[in-house]
Parts: structure tokens; C-alpha cells; sequence
């Protein structure tokens, strides 16, 4: 009975995921939706992996539904440390990004791979008759690597969760570190409790999940993960003619077009785009701008600082 419930709720979390990644398409581009897609398709093939592996009657097809599992796994973990960056107003390079995601592939290759060398898996036994996965698998070097990367991960995270929280002035924006924390922490706590062999075989990483993927929703409705360009765009007229600067809330340099390079990099400071007024004017040799700076916000959540500057040298002279 018990076994029907779980295997209902990993097909729930399935179909909860996909609607997570059909949403994450339609919504405007921007780099955070990317990280949010690869974590939630990272979170499916986890989840989908582990139904074949629970149901599997044969050694082989549960061993591909561990392997297709941990396709998944690692890029969970590195998506969701790209997704904390990029949400608290961290940089993330290409070339972290590219780190990352190379070292994460490393794990599902030698699961795979497992029965040429056993680094990962020591042995590996089927007993049908489990309550849940019927794999009886030994520990290998490279799991325990795996497992103190995510102690690794785990512990960045919270850092970084810590440091942004007490940097927050508002209640929403401390909310949603919270929720987001709760997010990582509850995947994170699962497979914690799978390990202390406390969970009668079950992995409670895949509970985790699916409460991970329904405060990953809650983000989506209620906070509005929209990158901070994407808010930007919306807010400046279309095609504009004039300049264009937007700063993230760490006052980084997210966006700016042709003119506003050229202004920032002889005329704008960021010291002075923080202390001028909403409306002022802006001189450069013959032509007279006029600058608007409007705060970027989304459900009472700063997220950045927009100016737009305005040629009026006709209207001046």
C-alpha cells in the first residue's frame, strides 16, 4: 500500500516538473529561467530514473533507471548552486559554469560505465523481493566523492543563503531566500536521512524533490524569478534611441547599450548614478541629456536600478 502511494507521488512530482519546465519556456528568456530549466530537467530524469529503478524486475533495467537517475543528480546539485548565485545577484562566468557542469557529468559517466571498472559501485546484487529498490549496492571511492561534494555544495549554499539574508532590507526579499533555502535544504535533508539508513530503502531525496518542486512554483507565482534585464526591457520604451544602463541590486553593470557604454565609461560613475535624483540633466560637450533613474521591482522585491537617458539638446537650444 505504502509502496503505491510513493510510486503515485514520484509520478506526481513528474508531471509537476514538466509543467514546471513548459512554464519556465514560456516566460521571457533570460539567463536565471535557464538555470531554472536545467534544474528542473535535471529534478526530472532524477525522479524518472528512480520509478524505473523502484519497479524494475531485472538487474539491468534497474541498474539503467540508477544510471538515468543519476543524470540527473549531479546536475541537480550544480543547478541549483548556479541558481542561488544568479538569484542573490552573484557573477557566474561562462567558464565557472562550464567547471561545473563538466565535473557533474563525471559521476553519471562512471555509473554507467560501473560494471567495466566498479569505482563508483563496488557490487552491485538484486534482491526482488525489497520494498523499494531492489539494488543491494556496495560503495566505491567515487561515490564517496560524490556524497562529500554535496556536503560541499550544501555548505555554499547555506553561506551564501546566510550572507544574502542578512543583507536583505525588506520582508519579501527575506522570504524568499528563506523559501529558496527550504527549496535546496529539503533534497538536501532527504538524502541525508537515506543515508543514516533510517528511510527502509526508500530515498528520500525523491520526498525532497517534490517538496523542492512545489516551493519552486511558490517562487514562480509568488516572487516573479524574472532576470533583472527581462524587468528592464519591460519597463524601457522599445527600440529606444537614447541610453540605456541597468545595475543589478548589487549595483553591477547588468545591461547597457551603445550610449550608455560610451557615457559610463567617460561621463557616469557608479557613485553618481546612486546619488543623483530620480529626473536631472546630463551634459556631454554640445548634446544635453535628460536622465530618468526608476527602481526595478517586482512584488515590492528590488531587484535592481534602471536609467534611461533622453537626447533633448534640440529642445534645450
Amino acid at each position: 500500500m505504502f509502496f503505491t502511494i510513493v510510486y503515485a507521488l514520484q509520478w506526481a512530482t513528474i508531471i509537476g516538473l514538466f509543467a514546471g519546465v513548459v512554464y519556465a519556456f514560456m516566460q521571457k528568456p533570460s539567463r536565471l529561467q535557464n538555470d531554472i530549466i536545467l534544474l528542473e530537467i535535471a529534478a526530472l530524469l532524477m525522479v524518472v530514473g528512480y520509478c524505473v529503478e523502484i519497479t524494475a524486475e531485472t538487474l539491468d533495467r534497474a541498474m539503467l533507471g540508477a544510471a538515468v537517475s543519476y543524470i540527473g543528480k549531479p546536475f541537480t546539485m550544480v543547478a541549483s548552486l548556479l541558481f542561488v548565485l544568479r538569484y542573490c545577484g552573484y557573477r557566474v562566468s561562462n567558464r565557472l559554469k562550464l567547471a561545473l557542469i563538466s565535473f557533474a557529468s563525471v559521476f553519471p559517466v562512471f555509473v554507467f560505465t560501473n560494471h567495466y571498472h566498479y569505482l563508483y559501485y563496488s557490487t552491485v546484487e538484486f534482491n526482488p523481493q525489497a520494498t523499494y529498490s531492489p539494488l543491494v549496492l556496495g560503495h566505491g571511492p567515487l561515490y564517496y566523492l560524490y556524497m562529500a561534494t554535496i556536503l560541499v555544495f550544501a555548505v555554499v549554499v547555506v553561506v551564501i543563503a546566510v550572507r544574502e539574508f542578512m543583507r536583505c532590507s525588506t520582508k519579501a526579499e527575506k522570504q524568499s531566500i528563506l523559501w529558496i533555502f527550504a527549496m535546496i535544504g529539503a533534497a538536501v535533508m532527504g538524502y541525508v536521512a537515506y543515508l543514516i539508513d533510517n528511510t527502509s530503502g526508500y530515498d528520500y531525496t525523491m520526498a525532497g524533490v517534490t517538496l523542492g518542486a512545489v516551493i519552486l512554483f511558490l517562487l514562480f507565482y509568488r516572487y516573479r524569478i524574472f532576470d533583472v534585464v527581462s524587468v528592464a526591457k519591460e519597463s524601457a520604451l522599445k527600440n529606444a534611441t537614447g541610453g540605456l544602463l541597468v545595475l543589478d541590486k548589487r549595483n553591477h553593470v547588468a545591461y547597457a547599450n551603445n550610449l550608455a557604454k560610451d557615457l559610463w565609461n567617460r561621463m557616469l560613475t557608479l557613485e553618481s548614478v546612486l546619488t543623483m535624483p530620480e529626473k536631472t540633466t546630463l551634459r556631454d560637450g554640445e548634446r544635453v541629456y535628460a536622465v530618468q533613474k526608476t527602481v526595478l521591482s517586482e512584488r515590492d522585491f528590488p531587484i535592481g536600478t534602471m536609467i534611461e537617458l533622453t537626447d533633448v539638446t534640440d529642445s534645450v537650444n
